[in-house]
């Protein structure tokens, strides 16, 4: 199957048949079966990418979110960090799913109405501590559409997240990179993450942001860097009017 998804014609064919009413029940019938898991979340990645470069249209996702595949992989993300021998390909392909169902807004609302967001950053803590780069952007690729607001990016901010994306800066695609950008920027106006950068070590932390970024971002990273002051103007402004 993510061999067919190549073209148009392929596509249609498969929204058609309603062949993600199959990949959710070879899914939900078989979530422990890495191999089979692996290809179904391969396929969704596919399907949804392959849609969004050739301009197919909106309706690849509609059916596999409309039996509850959006919080079967919610669920999932939570089991599979759980398990003793994890694989971490594997789990890097679910995070992908996730990723790719929240190009629809509706799907993001609906995540918002659960705990995704802890358990998402619960997942990119155990991703760090095992030094995976490829799952910890990953993770951070979904946090992106969590974290324009302060309702949901108070819930992102700690210093396990910001450490993951001080980590994920080493990546070599450019692609990457800018979404780590993304969310420590809209982060970062939060005094709560100044405080944190601040009290990380300057090479592992400020550093490594203008080292590992400066050069080939330079207007995140000026933000990012920018919201330094803004913050300390601000705290010191509501020093004096106490």
């Amino acid at each position: 199957m993510p061999f067919l998804v190549g073209d148009t014609k392929s596509i249609d064919q498969f929204v058609k048949l309603r062949v993600e009413d199959y990949l959710y029940e070879f899914l939900q019938a078989n979530q422990d079966e890495d191999k089979i898991a692996s290809q179904v979340f391969k396929t969704i990645i596919l399907m949804h990418l392959s849609t969004s470069i050739l301009n197919f249209g909106n309706e690849v996702g509609t059916v596999f979110v409309d039996k509850g595949g959006l919080l079967l992989l919610s669920r999932m993300v939570v089991e599979k960090m759980t398990e003793s021998r994890m694989n971490w390909k594997v789990y890097e392909r679910l995070i992908g799913a996730l990723f790719v169902l929240c190009f629809k807004d509706r799907n993001v609302d609906t995540l918002k109405q659960t705990t995704a967001i802890q358990r998402l950053v619960d997942a990119l803590t155990r991703a760090l501590e095992f030094k995976q780069l490829e799952t910890v952007i990953q993770v951070i690729k979904v946090l992106t559409y969590f974290s324009n607001d302060s309702l949901t990016w108070s819930q992102i901010i700690c210093r396990d997240v910001i450490k993951a994306c001080l980590f994920a800066l080493g990546t070599k695609e450019k692609i990457d990179k800018k979404f780590v950008l993304a969310l420590l920027n809209d982060i970062s106006s939060s005094p709560i993450t100044i405080k944190i950068i601040k009290e990380i070590p300057w090479n592992d932390g400020i550093g490594r942001l203008i080292s590992q970024a400066f050069v080939e971002e330079p207007v995140p990273v000026s933000l990012i860097i920018g919201n330094f002051n803004k913050v300390s103007i601000t705290s010191l402004n509501f020093a004096r009017t106490l």
